[in-house]
């Protein structure tokens, strides 16, 4: 990384380089899940502490479901809406078609 005429440049491995006004390092992310206490209903975690869950989003405790960043998925707003989804199907069909009319006005 290099200034050039007041903006910043970062050269990458390829050899190009980008320009721009500013500059955002992210190192990464982690779970928020001590304050949880998940094992105390015998959630297991994995071992960067997110809630393991299977396919269909259930935990190792049969009637507990997880979603979102606390399961370590991608932290997109459609990527969290399509795993609420996926968690109860009468209950997607009737978010499904709350969602299509409000795209839709």
């Amino acid at each position: 990384m290099t200034r050039k005429n007041g903006s910043i440049c970062v050269e990458m491995d390829s050899g190009h380089s980008v320009e721009g006004d500013l500059l955002l390092v992210a190192t990464g992310r982690r779970p928020n899940t001590k304050a949880l206490r998940v094992e105390a209903a015998g959630v297991a975690l994995d071992d960067k502490g997110y809630v393991r869950v299977d396919k269909h989003f259930r935990t190792t405790t049969p009637h507990i479901y997880a979603i979102g960043d606390v399961t370590g998925q991608p932290a997109f707003t459609h990527a969290a809406f399509i795993e609420w989804l996926s968690t109860n199907a009468a209950t997607a069909f009737l978010a499904l078609r709350w969602w299509a009319r409000k795209v839709q006005s």
